[in-house]
């Protein structure tokens, strides 16, 4: 989780590539229950993999969600 809110162009890491970046911030919000709600472009096999990162390698971990209540995640 992170404090500062995620900015859109925000580049997202993977675990598996650390060395360059996977995705990008599109847009973020608060979330209801704390942290922050993103949504980011991520290529889909590394998104389903999961060990992405915000900002760095290293940088606060995401989680997935579904996009609408009922999908898999």
């Amino acid at each position: 989780m992170t404090e500062q809110a995620p900015a859109p162009g925000q580049q997202i890491y993977s675990a598996d590539g650390p060395a360059q970046a996977v995705g990008v911030v599109v847009n973020a919000a608060p979330a209801p229950t704390g942290g922050y709600d993103i949504l980011a472009v991520v290529r889909m096999e590394l998104a389903e993999a999961g060990g992405l990162r915000l900002g760095k390698a290293d940088g606060p971990a995401l989680e997935r969600l579904p996009l609408r209540p009922g999908d898999a995640a």
